[in-house]
Parts: structure tokens; C-alpha cells; sequence
């Protein structure tokens, strides 16, 4: 499978490169919404020329807009990079599938659990750009309920809140007040991670759990309490197992340590 960026193709038409690991920074939107800006990059998977032949639409100075029908999936998927992090899935009706960071689309407010069909506007792609344009939402035409399906497993059964991490303080975990939700049917986690919120891919089977690296809002954080979300996040993405006992919660890492929940609710 050939994956390729509209930076790449443009540095390789052109005969230069960017620089990689580009990012943007974020800001939290009104009402605690999410508002997601991390590392900005819009892959293709398909065929290499075609591929080429879309991403090279956006290299010349003069080329207009061009407008594109998306299908946004329900659930984020895990998507590699430097740092690797989760995504959104989104495909064109001809059925050619992009990987997209959150909030790449201008005016998009991404819920998990829904399937939208959006009509965004690509804005050209400039040599001179530092970075990549956002799309720009032109209208949202549907937002439709997936249908996910009905789990019955005591990992989904209610909101966890952290009580320790293997190695370190308990008493400053279990005040972090920081949250799980494992949405087994739907394919994603979320949370309270210490000051932001976050969202993961998710899968399980049986008792083995996989989640991709969180990405989380950017809010401005003290030191201390971004330096606790950022360990928490990290060992999150280490999940390898998980035991439910009562109302208690362990998930065994791939580093051989653990994370210990607590249910907050039915």
C-alpha cells in the first residue's frame, strides 16, 4: 500500500523538501468542546500515480480551490507518524481513503459514534506555505447515529478514573481526576487525561486490549499537570491486557507495568 502526503509530491515535482515532523499548535474551543491541531497531514492510500496525480493538484500557485465530497467514519484509527497518534478516517465517494489529523477540516466539529458526509474545499497548495492549508467546510449534508453493536463487557460498562500507575505516587494519581471510557462497540476511548481531553483508537479481544497513541486537545497546561497527562497518555498506548474484578479496573502494560481504575458510574 502506497501512502504519500500533498507536501511530499509537491517538494518531489518541485526538486525540494520540507522539513518533516511539521506541526500546528491548538486551542481549546468554547463550551470545552474538543478542538484538535496536532501534527497536520493528509494522507492518501491507493494507487502511487493516482496519488501523485491528486496530491500534485495543489502544487501550482495559479490552480483553484478544488472542492471534494467526504465520507467521515465513526471511529478515529491509529495513524503513524512522528510521534504516532490517532486520526480520522475519511473517504471519497470513488473510494480513495485519507488519514487526517483532527480539526484539519475548518469548521468541522468531529463527534465520535457518527458517519458524516461533509463537502470541504481544498485551498491550492504553495510552494512558499510554511504549512499544509486546512480544507474548509462548505456544508455538512448528514450526520447519521453508527450502528454500533450492542457489547456486553464490563470494560464498557461504565467511566473509570484513574488510581495509580505502576511506579509512581497513588495518592497524586487518584487526585488527578483523570477519566477512561471504553467505547468497545464503537472502536475508541476517551477522557479526562488531566487537562485536556482525549480520544484513541480502540480494539479488543477477549482480554487483550490495543490503543493507539491518544491525541488530546491543547490546552494550556502548569507544568506538573501536562507532565502527568503526558505519562498517562503514554502508558495508555502501552495497554496490552485487561482484568475487571468488582468495581475495579487493571490494565497490564507492555512495559510489564500497570494501570489501576476505578468505576465512577453504571
Amino acid at each position: 500500500m502506497q501512502t504519500m502526503d500533498r507536501w511530499a509530491a509537491c517538494g518531489q515535482a518541485g526538486g525540494w523538501r520540507r522539513a518533516t515532523g511539521f506541526s500546528r499548535l491548538g486551542t481549546p474551543a468554547a463550551g470545552g468542546d474538543m478542538n484538535w491541531r496536532n501534527g497536520l497531514m493528509r494522507l492518501w492510500t491507493g494507487p502511487c500515480f493516482l496519488a501523485l496525480g491528486l496530491a500534485l493538484q495543489g502544487c501550482s500557485s495559479s490552480q483553484a480551490p478544488v472542492q471534494r465530497e467526504l465520507i467521515i467514519a465513526p471511529a478515529p484509527v491509529a495513524c503513524a507518524g512522528d510521534p504516532p497518534a490517532t486520526c480520522l478516517s475519511a473517504s471519497e465517494p470513488s473510494g480513495d481513503t485519507w488519514l487526517m489529523r483532527f480539526n484539519e477540516i475548518e469548521g468541522f466539529a468531529y463527534e465520535p459514534g457518527f458517519t458524516y458526509e461533509v463537502l470541504v474545499e481544498e485551498p491550492p497548495l504553495r510552494q512558499e506555505m510554511a504549512v499544509v492549508p486546512q480544507l474548509r467546510l462548505i456544508r455538512g449534508a448528514s450526520k447519521q447515529p453508527s450502528d454500533s453493536p450492542a457489547v456486553r463487557d464490563p470494560l464498557a460498562r461504565s467511566q473509570w478514573r484513574l488510581q495509580s500507575i505502576a511506579g509512581s505516587d497513588d495518592r497524586a494519581w487518584s487526585a488527578s481526576e483523570i477519566t477512561a471510557q471504553f467505547h468497545v462497540g464503537g472502536g475508541w476511548v476517551d477522557g479526562f487525561s488531566g487537562c485536556d481531553r482525549y480520544i484513541g483508537a480502540l480494539a479488543v479481544n477477549g482480554e487483550k486490549i490495543t490503543i493507539s497513541a491518544p491525541t488530546a486537545t491543547a490546552q494550556l497546561c502548569a507544568n506538573e499537570a501536562a507532565a502527568r497527562q503526558r505519562t498517562y497518555l503514554q502508558a495508555l498506548a502501552k495497554a496490552l491486557s485487561y482484568e475487571v474484578t468488582g468495581d475495579d479496573l487493571q490494565l497490564k502494560l507492555l512495559d510489564g507495568g500497570s494501570m489501576r481504575f476505578r468505576a465512577t458510574g453504571g
